[in-house]
């Protein structure tokens, strides 16, 4: 239904774009309407007028909420009615009096994980349960960092277990480096590692998805890593060195994982996107494939600051950009990138400040975008025609391996006239056949089993589908049983703390607690290993080569 929307208004847009960019003072928007905007005046105001930073999404229940973080706090924003925008409490922060320009805000099921750069704040964790009635502090601490710039979660570690990157902060290696916590009790975090990564230096944000850590080193470049023990970072592939660079600021990866958006926050330069494909002796080639910027002001101005992107869709990035708005562009094509839409928030584009949007969040089920501009506060704007419900709302879409079988398993929180799910299997992540139909239940709770799919790579999709016959597909997951795959075996199970422990396979293993705290790594394990004489009783996770996991219980 996307697609098919951007294809009937390509001849539209392209005169739209034409006119706009050949005007010295463009139109506030394009193709995007402002559905509400929130801002207090009474808030504490920074240096130069800023008061306001990231912003990020949060839906339960059938309501929609903004998380907004301002110099001071962060507020909880019920924006179910965007032209009636609520504010749940009076913000979120246990230190009076710290102010921040720099704040960074992550949600995992219902808990909101907040940090500041500047102040020693510490990682602070909020409990959305109860919204709309009430939100709570459950957790503030400074024991593993004191101020950080960016985190991100990565819920699709091998591990299982979701696992929050700590980046550019106060007491990783100098900042040179990224800290790692398990969130297996999300109010409770573990650390499992601390580690500078060799060669690409301070890290300013990042990507994650699947252990594989896509970083933006600032003047640095991109490096990627293969984070699976996160002791040991192997660097996959880097862009140093490339056309028309700048501070290399943040990124976002396609559903499929071929193309990754990034952003240089230098004055002028455009947004890349570049493809990732596999290199001839291992690692990853990145390769740029365009370079595309906002022309708002254009010709008489081109000086704006791409700041943050998000890939929606595969098929469209939505950007904020300091004085040039939310910008939304069409990547279907990933070597002729084209404007789909844009609303400016700010207008008086001088260029001598970093005014203008900070943040923006395009996944709530709604469709609903939110932009966070740092003097103006919190735009709700919808992008016209695509915005609407989306008829299925995913809560998680996994797949993990079993044994020698694919166990596929996805939960919904919205389901609207939804007849049910086509599960789809490829072998090359491209051509796409009909695995087996899943009718829709009023649970919102599916799985099925991929018996025996053979050794090697498998894809698998969701081909969501209406009562009318209209089409949505949901992001691609990947198993890859290698092809020296065999069913893994440990023995004996259950063992006894300090004895030896014999496996089928060889290769590096990571032994996890129930809680999710990495207690033992065997970086060269070959066919057996001795348990640390100390472990107490109770049930672990073998963490095998190829991704695989078992079960050991220690008596």
């Amino acid at each position: 239904m996307l697609k098919l929307f951007l294809d009937m208004q390509r001849i539209l847009l392209i005169g739209l774009v034409i006119w706009a960019t050949g005007c010295c003072l463009a139109q506030t928007s394009l193709n995007m309407t402002k559905l509400g905007q929130w801002d207090d005046n009474d808030l504490f105001i920074f240096s130069d007028g800023q008061q306001y930073s990231e912003v990020w999404g949060y839906a339960r229940a059938g309501r929609e909420y903004a998380l907004m973080a301002s110099a001071e706090l962060i507020h909880i924003l019920d924006i179910t009615d965007p032209s009636n925008i609520v504010e749940i409490g009076n913000g979120f922060n246990t230190f009076n009096n710290s102010t921040s320009i720099w704040r960074d805000i992550k949600v995992y099921g219902d808990y909101a994980y907040c940090v500041a750069d500047q102040r020693s704040e510490g990682l602070q964790i909020i409990d959305l349960s109860n919204l709309p009635t009430s939100a709570s502090i459950v957790y503030q601490s400074t024991a593993f960092f004191q101020r950080t710039h960016n985190i991100y979660i990565d819920e699709q570690s091998a591990s299982g277990i979701p696992l929050l990157y700590v980046l550019g902060s106060n007491s990783s290696a100098q900042r040179d480096g990224v800290r790692v916590l398990s969130l297996a009790n999300p109010i409770a975090p573990v650390q499992i590692a601390s580690e500078p990564l060799p060669g690409g230096g301070y890290i300013h944000d990042a990507f994650v998805r699947g252990d594989t850590l896509y970083a933006n080193h600032g003047n640095n470049g991109m490096y990627i890593w293969d984070m699976i023990d996160p002791d040991n970072p192997v660097l996959l592939g880097d862009l140093s060195f490339y056309p028309d660079a700048g501070y290399n600021h943040s990124s976002w990866l396609t559903e499929d994982g071929s193309h990754i958006v990034f952003c240089d926050e230098t004055f002028g330069t455009g947004v890349k996107i570049a493809a990732l494909t596999d290199a001839p002796l291992g690692g990853l080639d990145i390769n740029i494939t365009d370079n595309f910027r906002s022309t708002l002001e254009a010709p008489s101005a081109t000086n704006s600051i791409a700041h943050n992107p998000y890939i929606l869709g595969d098929s469209l990035v939505v950007i904020s950009y300091y004085h040039e708005g939310v910008q939304v562009f069409d990547i279907s094509d990933p070597t002729d990138v084209t404007l789909a839409g844009y609303y400016d928030t700010w207008t008086n584009s001088d260029y001598n400040s970093f005014d203008g949007v900070w943040g923006a969040y395009p996944y709530l089920p709604s469709g609903r975008i939110l932009g966070s501009d740092v003097q103006e506060g919190l735009f709700v704007l919808e992008l016209d025609g695509v915005s609407a419900p989306l008829p299925v709302t995913y809560l998680s879409w996994e797949a993990k391996a079993e044994g020698p079988n694919s166990l596929l398993s996805w939960a919904t929180e919205i389901e609207i006239d939804n007849a049910g799910f086509m599960l789809q299997h490829s072998r090359d992540g491209r051509n796409f056949t009909d695995l087996v139909w899943i009718a829709a239940d009023q649970s919102g709770r599916y799985q099925y089993r991929h018996l025996n799919p053979g050794t090697g790579e498998h894809f698998y999709r969701l081909q969501q589908n209406d009562f009318d016959g209209s089409q949505e597909f949901s992001g691609i997951r990947r198993l890859d049983f290698g092809e020296d795959f065999v069913l893994p075996q440990v023995w004996p199970n259950p063992v006894g703390a300090g004895e030896e422990v014999f496996i089928n396979q060889a290769g590096p293993v990571q032994l996890w607690s129930s809680l999710g705290q990495r207690v033992a790594s065997f970086p060269s394990a070959n066919r057996s290993l001795v348990l640390p004489a100390d472990l107490a009783k109770g049930w672990y996770i073998l963490q095998l080569p190829e991704g695989q996991q078992q079960r050991l219980l220690v008596e």
